[in-house]
């Protein structure tokens, strides 16, 4: 039986005990398939993720440097990474205490001073 036929059954009365308990054990079954898989892409996308912070980390020195410069050390060898990203990843490291952070003023192109956040290797 079709998923449709079995809830029209259910709705009319006339479903059976024994189908609808072959139906929701078919259910979770596809269910627990689905979660399986659904851990299989996280860990995978986890797995990426990890290889553009070791990126991350591998570029950063001693020295403090802006989030848009690490990031165009980064985009040398991975051209996808963007600012964004690549400041999640430094966030992460800071978290992780393989990097820190500060504050820093820098002139702009127009010569103001602003404050930026810097990074470098704890």
């Amino acid at each position: 039986m079709t998923k449709k036929e079995i809830l029209n059954a259910l709705m009319d009365g006339t479903l059976d005990r024994e189908t609808l308990v072959a139906y929701c054990e078919k259910e979770l079954a596809s269910l627990d398939h689905k979660a399986e898989k659904a851990k299989e892409r996280a860990a995978a996308k986890r797995e990426a993720g990890d290889e553009l912070q070791n990126l991350v980390a591998s570029v950063l020195t001693p020295d403090f440097a802006s989030r848009d410069d690490i990031t165009a050390r980064v985009q040398e060898t991975d051209s996808e990474a963007t600012v964004g990203k690549v400041g999640y990843r430094l966030t992460a490291l800071v978290k992780a205490g393989i990097a820190q952070k500060a504050e820093a003023m820098v002139a702009d192109a127009e010569g103001k001073n602003k404050k930026v956040t810097v990074y470098a290797l704890a």
